[in-house]
């Protein structure tokens, strides 16, 4: 009797470690999947994270083309006396160059020191080449952003 007893008992562990095999596998095999489809996930978010970079590489390429294209004209094509003249014939007062600080630093201008008509020191060259340098960074700003977007888009995709 207590042979078959044994014999019984052995035969649930047997059982139980062969279920336990079984199931162990199983789970295994699981995790497995959920680790190849997460790999599967990384690569695919690293190729939109790829191009977006490529993309962003090109614009910001094509922004400094363009303005340095819009130097080299400018400097080939307007003579030199043509500066000199248009700088001595426009005086630009120092009110002026307050408000255009002012706005560059998004604060409002000081109204109490009244306007100040003297001339200051600034030519209208230097006020064109400033806005040449805030509308290349602006635009390169958008181009970020604008690449951000279609980053944050793509990942989204992905999952």
């Amino acid at each position: 009797m207590y042979v078959l007893i044994g014999i019984f008992l052995g035969g649930l562990t047997l059982g139980g470690l062969v279920s336990w095999k079984v199931t162990a596998d199983h789970f295994e095999a699981g995790m497995l999947k959920e680790q190849r489809q997460e790999i599967k996930i990384v690569a695919k978010r690293d190729d939109v994270t790829a191009v977006s970079g490529t993309q962003a590489v090109a614009a910001q390429e094509k922004i400094r083309t363009v303005f340095r294209d819009r130097t080299i004209y400018r400097d080939r094509e307007v003579p030199v006396e043509v500066i000199k003249r248009m700088d001595s014939g426009c005086v630009i007062p120092n009110h002026f160059v307050s408000m255009w600080n002012s706005a560059n630093q998004g604060t409002v201008p000081d109204a109490t020191s009244g306007i100040d008509e003297t001339a200051s020191d600034v030519r209208l060259t230097d006020i064109e080449w400033q806005k040449e340098r805030e509308a290349e960074i602006c635009l390169a700003n958008t181009e970020q952003l604008i690449g951000l977007q279609g980053w944050i888009k793509g990942q989204k995709a992905v999952e």
